[in-house]
């Protein structure tokens, strides 16, 4: 099987809405198992998916609210290689600064969002790497 791109997977990400496990787990290769919950949502968690050039999915976090319909709320925290910030917003045009570190940690993110047809999709920038991609956040309208 073909190694993903981190940048074909987040293109083919929002073509599997409204997101369930069933549909994750077929378009990364991965399973998801049922990590919590809590009165509005369920939470499920997959690790450790290695990409091309590196770079790792270091954990899938899905969550589906108990309300339906609703399209589901994803997260992928990225380590191993760099992805550099520079390539997100060579990317991804229009990028603004939709939340910032507030000085408690080192792995508070500096986050840059965009509104798609799908809804927003947000690039987190941890403190302890600024230059590095660290989450992908997809927030279906």
């Amino acid at each position: 099987m073909k190694t993903l791109d981190l940048w074909t997977v987040i293109d083919y990400l929002p073509t599997r809405l409204p997101f369930a496990t069933d549909k994750i787990e077929s378009a990364l290769n991965v399973v998801l198992a049922r990590d919590s919950e809590n009165e509005y949502f369920t939470f499920y968690k997959g690790t450790d998916l290695a990409l091309s050039q590196g770079v790792v999915i270091e954990t899938i976090d899905l969550r589906i609210k108990k309300e339906q319909p609703h399209p589901g709320f994803l997260v992928l925290r990225l380590s191993g290689a760099c992805v550099p910030r520079s390539a997100v917003f060579g990317r991804y045009e229009g990028l603004t600064l939709t939340g910032h570190p507030r000085g408690r940690s080192l792995d508070e993110e500096a986050s840059y969002s965009r509104i798609e047809s799908w809804g927003k999709i947000s690039f987190g920038f941890a403190e302890r790497a600024p230059d590095c991609l660290r989450t992908v956040v997809f927030n279906p309208a």
